[in-house]
């Protein structure tokens, strides 16, 4: 179910909808007057004093939102799949790699990631956290090392064995270590990937990040929980010779408020950050569970939309 926004909506959530009820229709495109009609219940009367109406405010917003739109396209580094004509949006291709993953990132945003998150048996939600990673390869460039820390990576790892695994791999942060207190209740100590670029040397002293992921829209309260240094401080004997980068990675587009959340989140990405660094190709077998999950996401939408 994609709710309509209301007039008190944000224009990120507003910008979202018009993509969303795009993609819905059956022509791939959606009008500013079919976006007034469904926020406003279909109402066209204006009030008798002849003072701007809801229907008026309504509109303003709109207008506010295609400007987000065209907006979208640039920060994406023009990895967009829509374009605005006629106070309209319409979707420019719907089989390109750029249209699953951006339509991908709008429904892990709006879709209930929490009961819902799993379409055609595919986890949503741990999808993300292999598109993040590869995102912050991309960013981090050539001969850049990962691993998946969070719940995406092997299940049948303990807590402790992913950061043994994680130190043989940085070759760096001494040994594992419980911390004091401890009651090993941890799952993934907040950390979902760890990207790193090493020297042929093998020796520590590296560029680090270590990053969390987070789809749907209620993920504000978790940008500042992750905390490199601490967790090296709780989990390991040795802290690494150059404190690590914070990364914070969410399917979400941020417009409003987005300089607390990058200053908080450290090395932010949000939907058009990850666009922005999206390589040409994907493999095949991540490409072909991402279609799958959004399929089954599409097609209950627009049963409901219809």
């Amino acid at each position: 179910m994609i709710e309509v926004p209301g007039i008190s909506s944000s224009i990120t959530d507003i910008a979202d909808f018009l993509e969303a009820r795009c993609i819905l229709s059956d022509n791939h495109s959606y009008s500013l007057l079919s976006a007034r009609n469904a926020m406003s219940g279909g109402s066209d009367e204006l009030d008798f004093d002849g003072i701007i109406d809801d229907d008026d405010r309504i509109m303003n917003k709109l207008e506010e939102a295609l400007q987000e739109i065209e907006s979208r396209k640039r920060r994406c580094n023009q990895k967009y799949p829509f374009k605005t004509e006629c106070r309209s949006i319409t979707l420019e291709d719907s089989a390109s790699l750029i249209f699953n993953i951006y339509s991908y990132l709008l429904f892990a945003t709006l879709w209930n990631m929490g009961s819902k998150r799993i379409m055609n048996g595919i986890d949503g939600t741990l999808l993300f956290e292999e598109i993040s990673e590869i995102i912050a390869k991309s960013y981090f460039g050539n001969n850049t090392k990962s691993m998946i820390f969070g719940t995406g990576s092997n299940h049948r790892l303990t807590f402790k064995q992913k950061v043994e695994r994680l130190l043989v791999e940085l070759n760096e942060g001494g040994e594992y270590k419980e911390p004091a207190g401890s009651q090993r209740r941890q799952k993934d100590g907040k950390l979902d990937i760890v990207v790193w670029k090493p020297f042929s040397d093998k020796r520590p002293c590296q560029f680090i990040g270590m990053g969390q992921c987070k789809t749907g829209s209620s993920w504000e309260d978790y940008v500042s929980q992750m905390n490199p240094m601490a967790f090296f401080g709780s989990y390991t004997t040795l802290n690494p010779f150059v404190p690590p980068i914070r990364m914070f990675f969410v399917a979400a587009s941020c417009k409003e408020g987005w300089e607390e959340l990058f200053r908080s989140g450290g090395i932010f990405f949000d939907r058009c950050r990850i666009m922005d660094y999206l390589p040409e190709s994907l493999d095949d077998d991540l490409f072909a569970r991402i279609q799958h999950w959004l399929s089954e996401i599409i097609r209950v939408c627009v049963d409901d939309f219809n």
